[in-house]
């Protein structure tokens, strides 16, 4: 079995760190960790006597593995075939929060970059996808995800297609020097200082392919879920101030950082749309369920798995009862 589908032994017998007053919290390095940096700067977190640590982690995988091992409290990435195939084993993690949305014309997720000598009338002309090598970037196979959806809406038989994965960065640099033909990522291409390859365009069939789509969730370890309620919830509300607080349009000193790590145009960046990302944290069952029948019809999870059993709802519906 390959190491992306299954958790260490270690993270899944319980063994990691001892219970800590403090709330450790993994943290992606992308412009969606916005909110919960906003909360910890605007001092959310302090109101609600909670001390949180942030750890960046740019693998979902390896953050999954170390919320099972209780070296971690809290996550925050997409979902992963990991994820379910961790709780059909018995790992203490849950979905308890929604986080964010593909959301048509405002949204960082599922970009598709094409080269337009490749498709001249874009990627809506199905006859020009027979042959095409596309790349995905990610490790939670959203983007895999969204180019069957499209694939399949367009009526283009996957198998007369070749796909690879591509750093986001890689498939841009590929695309421009035609060694690709398609590329499915995060990132809005007027977010780069220097623009797009000669070239290569974005489109938004995935957005208008796929509709309104929560792909990211808030995850709790053993740490919150075996705590009281309230301390969870404590958390949520906290983070979902932050989420508000973006939504609204207050930005982070995490951007200005992001942006200039990244060679980002940081304006374009505080202007851009907001709204993609939940402010009351429900989860949205539907469109989990739909990745699970997806991912269990591609092997990517090992048995059937329902929302119900990935989600735990008791911390945001202490929120919801509290108003």
């Amino acid at each position: 079995m390959k190491r992306r589908e299954w958790l260490g032994l270690a993270a899944l017998s319980g063994c990691g760190r001892k219970s800590s007053s403090k709330i450790r919290v993994s943290v992606g390095d992308r412009i969606t960790m916005a909110p919960i940096y906003l909360a910890r700067e605007r001092g959310y977190f302090r109101d609600a006597g909670l001390d949180v640590e942030f750890t960046v982690s740019n693998s979902s995988r390896d953050a999954l593995t170390l919320l099972a091992g209780g070296e971690f409290d809290v996550a925050l990435f997409s979902m992963t075939p990991a994820t379910p195939n961790a709780i059909a084993r018995g790992a203490r993690i849950r979905v308890v929060a929604g986080r964010e949305t593909l959301t048509p014309g405002c949204s960082d997720n599922g970009a598709l970059h094409y080269r337009q000598a490749r498709y001249p009338s874009g990627p809506d002309d199905a006859s020009a996808w027979p042959g095409s090598r596309i790349a995905t970037s990610g490790d939670g196979l959203n983007n895999l995800f969204y180019v069957d959806e499209v694939m399949a809406g367009l009526g283009v038989d996957r198998r007369k297609v070749e796909i690879e994965k591509l750093g986001y960065e890689e498939a841009l640099a590929a695309l421009a020097g035609g060694h690709i033909d398609m590329s499915i990522g995060g990132g809005r291409p007027t977010f780069l200082a220097g623009g797009l390859p000669k070239g290569v365009k974005r489109s938004d069939i995935v957005e208008r392919t796929v509709g309104e789509y929560q792909y990211s969730h808030v995850l709790f370890g053993r740490g919150l879920l075996d705590a009281p309620v309230e301390r969870g919830s404590a958390f949520l509300k906290a983070y979902l101030r932050g989420a508000a607080g973006w939504v609204a349009g207050d930005t982070p000193r995490f951007i200005d950082d992001f942006a200039r790590d990244n060679k980002l145009d940081v304006d374009v960046i505080k202007r851009s749309c907001r709204k993609s990302v939940s402010t009351t944290g429900e989860i949205t069952h539907a469109h989990m369920e739909r990745w699970l029948r997806w991912a269990l019809a591609n092997r990517h999870i090992e048995q059937p798995v329902t929302s119900g059993k990935i989600a735990d709802t008791r911390f945001i519906d202490a929120l919801r009862n509290a108003v």
